[in-house]
């Protein structure tokens, strides 16, 4: 049996825990279809990744959808709570950038799927994960250089092997 493209549920969680890390990302690419969850088979098959059954296993209601067309999987550490909230980002006279309207939050330990930022300079989701240690949190969006997920702090990069 060839290698998985991607770590199991059990070494990936071990990872995040080692490296400090408080969740995964990945990048999908792009996708305009009219449900992300019936997007999702697709964008993981051509990404190879259709057989890892954490990804292939998202629930509908674990698919989080606002304008854009960028899709990304996030999957926190076993320890934190995911909540995703639309970001708002003022453009009037101060420039602030604030969480916005709650759209999902789980404690469920589960990949959950993101379809969002219409604007390539300005996302629109902010990803918070919460944990006894505090909270954390960041944008999922990718560089305009090579359409690969932007690195943050905190964040593991999932990258399919």
């Amino acid at each position: 049996m060839p290698d998985s493209p991607l770590p199991s549920w059990e070494e990936l969680q071990r990872t995040l825990y080692e490296t400090n890390a408080y969740c995964a990302a990945l990048y999908l690419g792009r996708s305009n279809a009219a449900s992300l969850s019936d997007a999702l088979p697709e964008l993981l098959a051509q990404k190879g990744l259709d057989g890892i059954s954490y990804l292939a296993d998202i629930a509908a209601s674990a698919c989080v959808e606002q304008p854009g067309d960028e899709v990304f999987i996030l999957i926190p550490r076993g320890d934190k709570v995911l909540s995703l909230y639309n970001y708002v980002l003022e453009t009037q006279n101060n420039y602030d950038a604030y969480p916005g309207a709650l759209l999902y939050s789980s404690a469920e330990r589960c990949a959950v799927a993101v379809r969002c930022n219409e604007s390539d300079v300005r996302p629109n989701v902010l990803a918070v994960f919460s944990g006894l240690d505090g909270e954390q949190s960041f944008s999922p969006r990718i560089t305009l250089e090579n359409e690969t997920l932007l690195s943050a702090p905190g964040v593991y990069t999932l990258i399919p092997r």
